[in-house]
């Protein structure tokens, strides 16, 4: 399968797929690993004016992360596709790191985009081994998380969709910067009053924790 770039500047978050025709309506699938970021990118995406899901539980919408081999749970995410759709003329979920279970979603909603965060594989595992309860050694970890991100790399080599690669800690070094190319991503131009909103829920202490209940 063929991949293109977009053309962007060096520090602007990498684009594959990029469509000259790029449709009004869009879908945005987003996915990483635990703890890898993926909560407040959502809530930064959720704050441009793309909807991301209950924002009492992480900015999830569980339909998506049902166990979708069971029909009963896909006739439930299809019938939230549809209440979505009523609703929206663009929106988010996040969905599993799995390249089969993406493609299936992808084949339902209205005009895909994926984007994938990205971590540094060595703060995120510091960060849990830090957690009182962590039983594993660093080295498990750090397998474990080499694994999960390899696995997110294949959905580059067999999504055809656009898609956008955010790297977590760029996003929060210099939220101004990313926060931006994430909104111009989904087609969106937000007035300065929703960026400082969306910059401001990268911030940890103050930001998307708060919103998450």
């Amino acid at each position: 399968m063929t991949h293109s770039f977009g053309k962007s500047e060096p520090t602007a978050p990498l684009v594959f797929n990029i469509r000259p025709d790029a449709p009004c309506e869009r879908t945005l699938l987003m996915m990483g690993i635990g703890r890898g970021g993926t909560s407040a990118t959502a809530a930064v995406i959720d704050a441009i004016g793309v909807p991301m899901g209950a924002s009492t539980q992480p900015f999830e919408t569980w339909e998506f992360k049902e166990d979708l081999n069971n029909p009963p749970k896909w006739k439930s995410m299809l019938a939230k596709i549809v209440d979505l759709n009523s609703r929206h003329p663009k929106w988010g979920a996040q969905v599993w790191n799995n390249p089969s279970s993406a493609a299936r979603i992808a084949a339902e909603v209205r005009n895909p985009y994926l984007l994938i965060v990205f971590r540094d594989l060595v703060a995120l595992t510091e960060r849990l081994l830090s957690f009182p309860r962590e039983t594993r050694s660093g080295k498990d970890i750090l397998e474990q998380m080499f694994m999960e991100t390899t696995r997110l790399l294949v959905h580059l080599t067999t999504m055809s969709m656009p898609i956008m690669v955010v790297s977590f800690e760029r996003l929060r070094i210099q939220p101004a910067h990313i926060v931006p190319h994430i909104a111009a991503f989904m087609g969106m131009t937000p007035p300065d009053a929703l960026l400082q909103e969306a910059v401001s829920r990268v911030n940890l202490q103050g930001g998307y924790l708060s919103h998450t209940g």
